[in-house]
């Protein structure tokens, strides 16, 4: 019988009287005119389901589903994806509450907000997919689940881990995360901020306004980017946290597109600029293509530059229009691929910002500012980075790096001050008082510096540096096999 509506359910529930405890399977697949009437029935029919799918039906509520959760607590399988009215946290809670064994869990696209920190108790679980949801924070009591369950959180605006180390599930990872995050940590104040867009979009204009330059803020054609550019800036505004830009300028002429690729990550905040005059739509829709593939999920602002070049207001937003036009052209063609291949769509702000830098750079100051501002304080979090509480090791980490590009390897007390001092100074910048990394380095504190740093410092680098030289050693090596033969 084709099920639809409630009135249908109790069709079917009148004819299985006798034959209730043989029906283990229900499957309400995109029934959108079943509600909680449906549910509650069968919750009160039937207590040896197996697997239940509820997937697409958007009348029905968490309250309805507890009736049928907790008749039966032998459960296996639950999809209960796009159901729009139901509450996602409160559902997810119950189904741990009622369900023990439990062994397939979908709820994508359920506005789940939070993960229940007795989520391990479900010990029969193998696989966990919350796709496409609000959660920011996932607890460390995951990796009490049993290790063959598949972790699936794509498309949610992960904070804690970060994308980049619960993405693919692995624990190894996920475990070193959170031994480090309870070693100390500080919450990130940078942003990495890329301005893409065709040659003379006015890419190194903006960055160079945004670095606070009020004269000869424009260069002249002969000073065009060549490949990339990197200058780091600090943002203020009035009752905000300070913000720390890495500002990647790409240079916008084709040829160099083959080497900035390997700056374009799902962690950065994209600019756009396309010029007034342009007329092109493969000047918009390139990048979106090179973006979708190299950092889906990224978040992108596109910036309409130049506009004194147009004559009017309404110029102006038919402009606008047009790029709105060939932005939503893009994204319909790639929702099919993006749903297909699990990427994540691009995160496009629908609001362009239009800037005229010759005539108001002031004005473009503050509209850029004041969006990235209004997305790091958003809720959900929006902008990668920003905000995100991030272990003092891997901070340590990026100090050392920055050291071996300024002192080498050789000279391991360097790399030691260097580490030290500026994590350090990052810490009274910010006003942050974080007692576990100081205790953490009271080695560092008792040893007076020699030749080779201080222990917790030395302990830390050895295996850094030992890899480097390693890696150095083998390139050297390789280096002069080629010139032997090439010789002979």
């Amino acid at each position: 019988m084709n099920i639809t509506k409630d009135e249908d359910v109790t069709k079917v529930l009148q004819k299985l009287q006798d034959r209730k405890d043989k029906v283990h399977n229900i499957d309400f697949t995109c029934c959108t005119l079943i509600t909680d009437t449906a549910l509650n029935l069968i919750g009160e029919t039937f207590s040896h389901i197996k697997t239940l799918d509820l997937y697409g039906c958007i009348g029905i509520t968490e309250e309805g589903m507890l009736k049928i959760l907790s008749s039966n607590p032998n459960l296996v399988n639950l999809n209960f994806s796009s159901c729009k009215k139901v509450n996602g946290d409160a559902a997810l809670q119950s189904v741990i509450d009622n369900c023990p064994s439990i062994e397939t869990l979908i709820a994508e696209d359920v506005g789940i907000t939070t993960i229940p920190t007795d989520i391990g108790t479900l010990q029969k679980l193998k696989l966990l997919d919350l796709d496409r949801n609000n959660i920011t924070v996932v607890p460390r009591s995951i990796l009490d689940l049993p290790t063959e369950c598949k972790l699936d959180f794509f498309n949610n605006p992960l904070q804690e881990p970060p994308v980049s180390v619960i993405k693919d599930g692995r624990r190894d990872a996920m475990i070193a995360y959170y031994e480090d995050l309870e070693k100390g940590a500080r919450i990130s104040n940078k942003l990495k901020f890329v301005l893409l867009g065709t040659g003379e979009a006015g890419k190194t204009t903006i960055a160079n306004i945004l670095n606070g330059q009020t004269t000869n803020y424009m260069p002249a054609k002969d000073d065009r980017t060549i490949h990339l550019d990197l200058m780091t800036i600090p943002i203020h505004k009035d009752g905000h946290d300070p913000i720390t830009l890495t500002v990647y300028d790409c240079g916008g002429q084709s040829k160099y597109a083959a080497g900035q690729v390997q700056f374009i990550t799902s962690v950065g905040f994209y600019v756009l600029l396309v010029n007034a005059e342009e007329e092109d739509p493969f000047n918009i829709t390139r990048f979106l293509v090179i973006l979708q593939a190299r950092a889906p999920g990224a978040v992108v602002q596109i910036v309409l530059s130049k506009t004194d070049l147009l004559n009017s207001s309404s110029e102006i937003e038919s402009k606008k229009d047009w790029i709105h036009k060939h932005v939503q052209k893009f994204q319909k063609y790639n929702s099919k691929n993006d749903t297909e291949h699990k990427s994540a769509p691009l995160n496009i702000q629908g609001d362009i910002i239009d800037v005229s830098a010759k005539n108001s750079p002031t004005d473009t100051h503050n509209a850029i500012i004041n969006r990235i501002f209004e997305l790091s304080d958003a809720s959900p979090p929006i902008l990668p980075s920003v905000r995100q509480n991030v272990p003092m090791r891997w901070l340590a980490f990026e100090r050392f790096l920055m050291a071996i590009s300024a002192y080498g390897l050789t000279d391991t007390s360097k790399l030691c001050e260097a580490i030290k001092g500026g994590v350090e100074q990052q810490d009274n910048d910010n006003g942050t008082d974080n007692q576990a990394y100081s205790d953490e380095n009271e080695e560092y504190n008792k040893e007076p510096n020699g030749t080779n740093g201080c222990l917790e410092c030395r302990n830390f680098l050895l295996p850094f540096v030992n890899w480097c030289k390693g890696a150095f050693k083998s390139q050297h090596s390789s280096l002069e096999t080629f010139n032997k033969h090439d010789k002979e």
